[in-house]
């Protein structure tokens, strides 16, 4: 087994809904998410999704998928802190974050995330 620790997001700001790229987790059995938030205010919600599109014409870690789905894995933010999405178990081919900022965007944070798996 393989551990992986990987950055997601670092310092974006919190004023507005935010996409990661995509994370490649074909090999990926199980993950989990810590999102931190600096300075300022940051409102919102953070949460998993996942796609199964399949990369044609590229190496899989470079292709960016277009259909997503949400996993129910989410956390709210509601200021300064560290945030835990717990353990999910990983069967997918793209994994990624969605930040939907729900202060108008009036929210002065910065926000980074990590990304935790054990793969294959």
């Amino acid at each position: 087994m393989r551990p992986n620790n990987n950055i997601v997001f670092t310092n974006v700001a919190a004023n507005a809904n935010r996409n990661s790229l995509a994370q490649w987790a074909t090999d990926i059995i199980r993950t989990s998410f810590q999102i931190v938030v600096t300075t300022g205010t940051a409102t919102g919600t953070m949460k998993v999704q996942a796609s199964n599109e399949k990369a044609f014409g590229l190496p899989a870690n470079q292709f960016q998928p277009t259909d997503w789905s949400d996993l129910g894995a989410m956390v709210v933010l509601n200021g300064i802190g560290s945030y835990l999405i717990p353990s999910l178990e990983c069967s997918y081919e793209y994994l990624r974050l969605v930040y939907t900022d729900s202060s108008g965007g009036t929210a002065t944070g910065l926000i980074s995330c990590r990304m935790a798996s054990k793969a294959l």
